[in-house]
């Protein structure tokens, strides 16, 4: 008992010193050199914050959510391609297209949020098409999932029927005069017509 106290008494005096070790030390200093002038180009937008100084942004920044928001429908595409090329066949097969198609409808969301942020930036046109695309996107995403369904749901009755069939197969007992005879000449000789 008396070592479990001193374990846990130098865990924790290490803890602590190696703590103390790996802290930061904050020095404050002040800058005595020149004042650097920086030309900027015309489309950066210069903000005066406050709380965090300067802040240099460029006006271009909408060009790269529209390059985001194309490879977003890259993306979907080739998922909506997979979910529909996967075969229908198996349990595996549709818990793949049905995270599949919940995927899909994340990247839609993704897509919508992407327009938005672009009519942030004032590019109201570009954001106005994506949040369309999205929308679009979304129906296809839905209607994918429809057709998923109606797959399993045709999956599960005709698998349902098959284990019916094979319960009736093992439950029935055949009756006796319906088995099939062999016919062979000379199993009944009375009755044959055929005399060897």
């Amino acid at each position: 008992m008396i070592k479990k106290f001193v374990d846990i008494f130098l865990f924790l005096l290490f803890f602590l010193l190696a703590g103390r070790v790996f802290s930061q030390v904050i020095t404050t200093s002040t800058y005595k050199g020149e004042i650097i002038e920086i030309e900027w180009d015309k489309n950066a937008e210069i903000i005066d914050h406050p709380v965090y100084g300067v802040i240099v942004l460029s006006k271009d920044r909408w060009k790269n959510w529209v390059f985001r928001s194309l490879v977003i429908i890259m993306i979907y595409l080739s998922m909506i391609s997979v979910v529909l090329a996967i075969g229908k066949t198996s349990e595996l097969g549709f818990a793949v297209s049905y995270i599949l198609s919940g995927a899909l409808f994340s990247i839609s969301i993704w897509l919508g949020l992407s327009g938005w942020m672009l009519m942030r930036l004032n590019s109201y046109s570009y954001g106005w098409s994506f949040v369309g695309v999205s929308v679009l996107m979304f129906i296809g995403s839905y209607l994918s999932l429809l057709k998923i369904k109606n797959y399993d749901i045709s999956y599960v009755k005709i698998r349902e029927e098959l284990k019916k069939i094979n319960e009736m197969k093992n439950a029935t007992i055949e009756d006796k005069r319906l088995v099939a005879i062999n016919g062979d000449a000379g199993e009944w000789e009375e009755e044959d017509i055929i005399t060897l």
